[in-house]
């Protein structure tokens, strides 16, 4: 029989330091207090492992979460602080101490788990153990004990993992993995052993493709407000998460090992320095503008009734408009967003009445020689589909509400030979630039850091807070598409309120003299409004 000890104990003095999102100095603390989780077999000398001082905290923190009611961990930050480590040596501990549990870590890919994971587990732990089968990728302890090894790169691989049950669900390097298989993994929690609570575990550094998504979730805790259709009939409590930041210099084995780690993390560039030196979660990650939420996104003030107000309707599956007044000083504040998802042209329509109506903009102002409310729409707004002879366009269901866009013409900027296309991603940016005077200050370990100071260059373009909150959550998602640098990546999951605001932007701004070109008839439009009125 084989009897193991477990030593992981917390200073009784200071057993009350305790909170949600610790900082610097309470984290140092803590840390002090917690004594190392140590897997050793009674009498042996040497342990199996031994953790460093943030790993202590996330295995400090995962075994108390009954009474601190935590169900999902993110141990994040910078590289090589033994994130991996601690996930695999957490559920070699729980796998032991509570026989017949079964467990799940998942990477990205099959090379990635193979280096951090499949490379080391024969080494972990004697013989007397357990034992691993390298064609199911599965460690089987001796007591019963399941601890299963896996990677999702592909949405088709989702379906390996959701058919079973697991009592601890780990994703590694989390923000390479869909984040949409992570709250299906959710439901595949079961308590299959009395007495052991199940939970999920993600690390990572930041960065990655689903950054935003785990930043939001898990580092902002915000995700219900940013990105509430992900959740679909998810349960979000972020009462329930729990967030430890770590960097390279809490390992300090590794540091004593590798002592030039940190000179070759602080030459890397800019945003990678932040990444895996820093791990810094406000980054850049690909996206296409530079969009800065403590700059662009203003409380909302009352809009007078004689400034300008524009606006175009993205319509089809997923419909959005914003719309944007114009002040006397020339910059656009987008203060009213209209979504609707689904439903037939008739609910679209009463949807997008009830929509101005609330937010007290005159339907009898909207396009009229004496209003001061411009409204478009593409083309395909105002024709009714090929396929069908007796539909209806989208506007004969807007009209019944005396709700007459203008139909938009995407044309190509001729003065600079560039599509309509990247024409309005330009001049979004150059609407959305802003510059800071920067004072460079170095932090206690020698890392130089970039400190903004003042806002010398403001940006003419800015958004109401909490009244366009699309537009604010999928603005900084955009990025650049892999075929045309200049041009954003197509995703008709967040690019609807982007297009609404770029069509209206545009099409207000002076041609500057380009080229008069020949458009399609509005014949169909005068007659419509022409209708209307009789």
């Amino acid at each position: 029989m084989l009897i193991t000890t477990f030593l992981l104990a917390l200073n009784p003095s200071n057993h009350q330091i305790y909170c949600d999102r610790y900082t610097n100095d309470e984290l140092k603390v803590l840390c002090q207090d917690i004594q190392p989780l140590i897997f050793k077999q009674a009498g042996a000398e040497k342990p199996f492992y031994t953790s460093q001082p943030k790993q202590s905290l996330f295995h400090f923190e995962v075994n108390r979460r009954d009474k601190t009611g935590y169900r999902e961990f993110f141990f994040g930050g910078s590289a090589s602080p033994g994130k991996s480590t601690a996930i695999r040596w957490q559920a070699h501990k729980d796998c032991w101490k509570y026989p017949g549990l079964r467990v799940l870590i998942l990477r990205n890919t099959f090379p990635e788990l193979q280096r951090t994971h499949l490379d080391l587990i024969n080494f972990d732990l004697p013989p007397a153990y357990g034992s691993y089968n390298s064609q199911r990728h599965t460690f089987y302890y001796s007591n019963g004990s399941i601890l299963e090894f896996g990677y999702c790169e592909k949405e088709k691989d989702f379906d390996k993992y959701l058919s079973a049950n697991y009592d601890i669900i780990m994703l590694d390097e989390g923000t390479t993995i869909n984040f949409k298989l992570y709250l299906l993994l959710k439901s595949r929690l079961r308590m299959s052993v009395a007495g052991f609570t199940p939970y999920m575990a993600v690390v990572s550094n930041p960065g990655g493709k689903y950054h935003k998504l785990y930043k939001s979730y898990f580092y902002t805790q915000t995700f219900d407000i940013d990105f509430p259709d992900e959740l679909q009939d998810t349960a979000y409590r972020p009462e329930q998460i729990l967030y430890i930041q770590a960097y390279v210099y809490d390992n300090q084995q590794y540091v004593i090992k590798d002592p030039e780690i940190i000179q070759r993390l602080k030459n890397l560039p800019e945003n990678e320095r932040k990444r895996f030196l820093e791990g810094s979660w406000d980054i850049n990650t690909g996206s296409f503008y530079d969009f800065n939420e403590n700059i662009h996104v203003i409380d909302p003030f009352e809009i007078p009734e004689d400034w300008l107000k524009i606006a175009d309707i993205d319509y089809g599956r997923t419909n959005a408009c914003n719309f944007i007044a114009i002040g006397p000083d020339g910059n656009f504040y987008i203060y009213a967003e209209w979504s609707h998802k689904g439903g037939t042209h008739s609910t679209r329509a009463l949807s997008f009445y009830n929509f101005l109506v609330s937010n007290s903009i005159d339907v009898s102002m909207i396009n009229s020689p004496a209003g001061n409310v411009v409204l478009w729409a593409d083309v395909n707004f105002f024709y009714r589909r090929k396929d069908d002879e007796k539909s209806k366009p989208p506007s004969d269901y807007f009209a019944k509400y005396k709700i007459f866009p203008k139909p938009l013409h995407k044309t190509r900027d001729l003065n600079n030979d560039v599509s309509w296309r990247v024409m309005c991603n330009n001049y979004i940016a150059e609407l959305l630039q802003y510059e800071y005077t920067v004072i460079k200050q170095e932090d206690e370990h020698g890392i130089v850091k970039e400190i903004k100071d003042k806002l010398i260059v403001q940006p003419k373009l800015y958004i109401f807070r909490n009244k366009c909150p699309k537009l604010i959550a999928t603005l900084p998602e955009l990025v650049r598409s892999e075929h045309n640098q200049d041009d954003v990546e197509k995703d008709d999951n967040i690019d609807h309120w982007h297009d609404s605001i770029k069509s209206a932007l545009v099409s207000y701004r002076p041609k500057n003299a380009q080229k008069k070109k020949k458009v399609a008839s509005t014949a169909y439009y005068d007659q419509l409004i022409k209708n209307s009125s009789t």
